[in-house]
């Protein structure tokens, strides 16, 4: 049940970066095709899966600061692949540079967004907690 809770987390937060990447990439536009969205939504879903499944994993001890962001690298590396590969598909890059460094500054800043929202959800997660332990204690 808790893998279910996370990927449904991440699924809201990561649909929602890759609404706005999207957004900010099509602004040239004066209309879109509503096939996108079901797009997005299927690609959002991938995403969140791999996600939720990368962080499921909960090593015994801590891990050293090196391997952490070893993982990071492999986890966008993994996020990346699967982004170019919906991005072929559905026809959202060029098959050159400029598209696949389209698509990785695209999944760089939902990476960065989902980071920053996880953070701050996270500080919000450990204030209740803690208000709940001090409330327990008197």
């Amino acid at each position: 049940m808790r893998f279910v809770k996370e990927f449904i987390k991440l699924f809201v937060v990561i649909n929602t970066g890759i609404l706005l990447v999207f957004a900010l990439n099509t602004m040239k536009y004066d209309y879109i095709q509503t096939i996108y969205l079901w797009e997005i939504f299927e690609a959002s879903a991938v995403t969140s899966l791999i996600t939720a499944a990368f962080f499921s994993i909960d090593p015994k001890k801590e891990i050293p600061k090196y391997l952490q962001l070893l993982l990071i690298l492999l986890h966008y590396a993994c996020l990346l692949i699967t982004m170019l590969f919906f991005g072929r598909s559905f026809g959202w890059i060029e098959k050159n540079t400029r598209g696949f460094l389209t698509m990785a500054l695209s999944v760089a800043g939902v990476y960065l967004f989902t980071a920053v929202l996880s953070v701050i959800t996270g500080l919000k997660d450990a204030q209740r907690m803690n208000e709940a332990l001090n409330e327990f204690k008197e």
